[in-house]
């Protein structure tokens, strides 16, 4: 019996119609969870024709922050997690950088638009332009002026024409972009060239908007259906072809008419028409008219997509605007405009913008990705979540009830990320009469106070950048407590001041220094200033210290000793306490030097006295250093070990220590070298043993602000070789500035392990490992003469 050949065909049609559809459409395994799926179509119903981005938020909200899609046979991912989007779209952009396959895209605008082009010679070529003409500097130097010039002219056109509020933003970023690329203004909003553009990016964002269009990437057999059933697709990326083209052919073409007519401008297009008159660079007159097109889109749309949306969200939210604005007022004033070199003093304001584009970005779903070979890379890190699930060993009805909770934790934690983000601030609280100011600025009365404030915000500031926590918009509250009258009475009588008012005349100068910046009077009675800065667990410090804005706290009331049973709590036993930072001005007390040991510590001596401020019977006074030796960071680390020399036992014999040399040794990129030393080794032995307790301030810094208090070994006379042993030791701490220019510096600028350490814990910084030293440089602090050496 033999069997008909069109049975056979049939039953290989059959098998083949059962295997898509129980195979198209359907969600491997491996891959991210995502929304229920219908044979052969996938998700694909479930997108909406518009405002697809809003139905992803909701799928987020459930899936978490990604997921996938099946869109017929073919798969797409949604990321709107941020930390999964740096991962993908940022550190690994050499494979997430290419478009998926777009035949509307290609159709409309040839291949030619960067949005539908894959990395390869003709990208890059577009993006090498580009990139030359809107380089930080270009912008900073050359084209903020056309952005002043119009930004003053939309702020006429708002008072002169309000009811086109709507419409000034686009002409102002049309005619940013357009002078630059063409040398060619937008002067109102009825210009022939802006009302196609935003016509134009109006049509083109229809049909490139997800489910406008049929899929035909996935299902290519659509291309053949007529296109009246599908709504007519081909005829509408048709029309955004022809207005795109015609647009910027003619935009283009007149700049090649006014050259030819009256030579050639200052702008974008005339300098790549000079390269391809050159032969420097090579386009085609299609690829020409892209480029250009390309840069208009960017600036119009989206500048202006953006101011509009700052607008609505200043109308939406007062109170915002309201801090904005006197933020503008106290920088800005009242008798001139806003200047692009106002930015970096307006950090609520940048705030603010940064806010609104996230709150209401351009583009809602972003610009589709490919992932050239990501697909192994994506199930591989989909076994790691599987398998991370896996170790919780439950249920899977209790794995969905924490995910969803994990989901929920998520986003309460984004919440609180943003929020802590907002309004930074570093806490400085200073016991005035206990860390009194350099005498050097007290009699000067208002201008000694401000030159003082300013000193100490500008210190607080250059150590605070060495915390890890600093960010650039953080700001600095200072505030001064201390019993105003009575110190003003002893330093009349330390003689530091003439009369009592002109220390008045200091804390008014002071508060002047700055708007976050406060002396204040905490009364007649001595232990005022401490009550203030103490009080109740939950007052002040402790208020301060819980707040999680508040990101360090710096203290400075080292002479009195009741702050260490205040400051006890803080310390970490055998730790450091990186939420506080104690100033060593006067010695600290003996009860608070232990306490101290649990702290950072750092020493502002351009700004603080180094001894307390005594008045002897009246008349006898004990001061302090006028100008002592610049600012130094103490080590926060716990010392250990026995056999301390007493600070009342002086040596017969003083020893003498050389006094570090002004020259220090660099290489052409200003990097620190440390010199090579020899070292003996039974020495560098005794060194380790923990009763050796020798000061590196007194024998490699030449000095030691503690004079004979220090707790630390001044009294042996030791050799050159032991210097250099000592000096050998003290490297193996490293320094944490590799182009420190401190002659007297004793840490170590490179790791001794050079090229060979692989250790990948090491303390030294990866920028002082494998140091370029092929041109080594004599460099004197003080002359400030650079020479190079010679290698011998």
């Amino acid at each position: 019996m033999s069997i008909e050949p069109s049975w056979i065909v049939g039953l290989a049609t059959l098998s083949i119609f059962l295997y898509a559809l129980c195979t198209v459409g359907r969600r491997g395994k491996n891959y991210p969870p995502g929304p229920l799926t219908l044979p052969l179509l996938g998700n694909l119903h479930q997108i909406p024709l518009k405002g697809a981005h809003f139905k992803f938020t909701e799928w987020a909200k459930v899936y978490g922050g990604i997921f996938s899609l099946k869109l017929g046979p073919g798969t797409a991912v949604v990321v709107t997690d941020r930390r999964v989007v740096r991962e993908l779209l940022d550190k690994q952009s050499a494979i997430s950088s290419f478009r998926p396959p777009s035949y509307v895209g290609n159709l409309i605008t040839g291949g030619d638009h960067v949005l539908v082009m894959d990395p390869g010679p003709k990208w890059r070529t577009m993006r090498k332009v580009i990139v030359q003409e809107f380089t930080e500097t270009m912008c900073d130097k050359k084209h903020v002026n056309v952005v002043n010039a119009e930004a003053i002219q939309m702020l006429r056109d708002n008072v002169v024409d309000p009811k086109g509020l709507m419409k000034h933003p686009k002409r102002f970023a049309n005619s940013i972009i357009m002078s630059l690329v063409f040398g060619v203004r937008t002067p109102d909003i009825t210009t022939s060239h802006m009302r196609r553009m935003f016509e134009l990016m109006e049509h083109w964002s229809l049909v490139m908007e997800l489910g406008s269009t049929p899929p035909v990437d996935f299902y290519p057999f659509l291309k053949w259906i007529p296109q009246r059933f599908l709504g007519n697709w081909i005829s509408r990326a048709n029309q955004v072809k022809e207005e795109m083209y015609s647009l910027y052919r003619d935009l283009v073409e007149d700049v090649i008419r006014r050259r030819d007519a009256l030579g050639p401008r200052d702008s974008m297009m005339d300098r790549v028409l000079d390269q391809l008159d050159s032969g420097k660079l090579t386009l085609t007159k299609h690829q020409l008219y892209f480029l250009a097109g390309i840069v208009i889109e960017g600036g119009s749309d989206t500048t202006a997509s953006g101011i509009l949306a700052f607008l609505k969200a200043m109308t939406c939210l007062p109170e915002v605007q309201k801090k904005a604005q006197a933020e503008i007022d106290a920088v800005v004033g009242q008798d001139r405009t806003p200047q692009w070199s106002d930015y970096e003093k307006l950090p609520y304001v940048s705030q603010v913008l940064k806010e609104s584009m996230r709150w209401r970005p351009v583009g809602g779903a972003g610009v589709p990705h490919a992932l050239s070979d990501m697909l192994a890379e994506l199930e591989e890190r989909t076994r790691e979540r599987d398998a991370a699930k896996g170790e919780l060993d439950m249920a899977k009805d209790t794995a969905r009830t924490y995910y969803q909770r994990m989901v929920q934790a998520e986003a309460d934690k984004s919440h609180v990320q943003t929020s802590t983000e907002c309004d930074r601030f570093l806490l400085v609280l200073i016991d005035g009469d206990s860390m009194p100011f350099l005498d050097e600025f007290l009699p000067r009365g208002m201008e000694g106070g401000e030159d003082a404030g300013k000193h100490l915000r500008s210190s607080i500031l250059d150590y605070y950048k060495t915390n890890p926590k600093f960010h650039a918009d953080d700001r600095i509250i200072i505030r001064v407590y201390a019993n105003v009258r009575g110190f003003a009475r002893a330093l009349k009588a330390a003689k530091i001041i003439s009369e009592e008012s002109t220390f008045d005349q200091f804390i008014a100068g002071f508060n002047k220094s700055h708007l976050l910046s406060d002396y204040i009077d905490a009364g007649p009675n001595k232990e005022a200033a401490d009550s203030k800065l103490k009080g109740l667990p939950k007052a002040n410090f402790e208020l301060f210290y819980r707040n999680r804005h508040c990101q360090h706290i710096v203290f400075g009331g080292s002479a009195d000793n009741s702050y260490a049973g205040f400051l006890g709590p803080y310390a970490l036993p055998g730790g450091i306490n990186d939420r506080v930072t104690l100033i060593e001005g006067p010695p600290f007390a003996s009860d608070l030097r232990k306490v101290a040991q649990g702290f950072n510590r750092v020493a502002l001596t351009t700004v603080f006295r180094t001894t307390k401020i005594q008045v002897i019977n009246g008349n006898q006074i004990v001061a302090g250093v006028k100008r002592p030796a610049p600012a130094s960071y103490i080590s926060g680390r716990p010392t250990t070990g026995a056999a301390l020399t007493p600070a009342d036992k002086k040596p017969s014999h003083p020893p003498t220590v050389p006094i570090p040399s002004p020259v220090i040794y660099q290489n052409q990129y200003g990097q620190r070298l440390d010199t090579p030393l020899t070292y003996d080794k039974e020495y560098l032995k005794l060194l380790y043993d923990k009763n050796s307790r020798l000061c590196n301030n007194f024998y490699l810094r030449g000095h030691c602000l503690f004079g004979n208090t220090c707790a630390w070994d001044h009294s042996q006379q030791l050799t050159q070789t032991q210097l250099d042993t000592m000096r050998y030791k003290a490297r193996t701490s490293n320094c944490f500035n590799p182009f420190c220019a401190d002659p007297a510096c004793c840490l170590g600028h490179m790791c001794p392990r050079g090229s060979a350490c692989n250790n990948p814990a090491c303390k030294f910084l990866p920028e002082m490992h494998n140091i370029d030293v092929s041109h080594v440089y004599e460099y004197n602090t003080v002359t400030q003469e650079k020479k190079e050496l010679k290698p011998s």
